[in-house]
């Protein structure tokens, strides 16, 4: 969900991956793997030798863009980057959305919230810590803009 924090996916007051933006896609709070972890260390002989795919949530590209502009209450724009854009930053990237686009993660979210009912959803994400730091990315970068300094921010 962090992704969605910064740079990687945030761009001119826009959400712009190359994600389909209709495919679902599984994400999951940074807080949560350390909860995942943490259980795995508090309880050895539970998790030596077991495999268990974690995601806290699945949407499409469109409904996180619309989760994150109700957040910070306004409307923010989905923007699909071409994959060739993508493969021009480095073939293994372009490969990545592509195999995300077509197949992707398939986390059994229902599992992963028995073990750790407090798992996070994405709007559960975005009112505790991710509408604000989201909100705070896009004002660094109105003001990078405002005061002339493109760039990366």
């Amino acid at each position: 969900m962090e992704n969605y924090t910064g740079g990687y996916h945030l761009r001119d007051g826009t959400v712009t991956t190359a994600f389909e933006p209709d495919v679902p896609q599984q994400v999951m709070a940074v807080d949560d793997v350390g909860v995942f972890t943490a259980l795995a260390f508090a309880r050895p002989s539970e998790w030596i030798g077991r495999t268990i795919d974690l995601a806290g949530d699945e949407l499409t590209p469109r409904r996180i863009t619309e989760a994150i502009g109700r957040a910070i209450g306004r409307t923010v724009p989905y923007v699909q980057l071409p994959i060739e854009v993508i493969r021009q930053v480095g073939e293994e990237f372009a490969y990545a959305y592509e195999w995300l686009n077509e197949r992707g993660y398939r986390a059994d979210v229902a599992a992963a919230r028995r073990i750790h009912p407090g798992l996070a959803d994405f709007r559960t994400w975005l009112d505790r810590t991710g509408a604000a730091r989201i909100e705070t990315f896009f004002a660094a970068e109105r003001a990078e803009k405002h005061a002339g300094r493109p760039g990366v921010v």
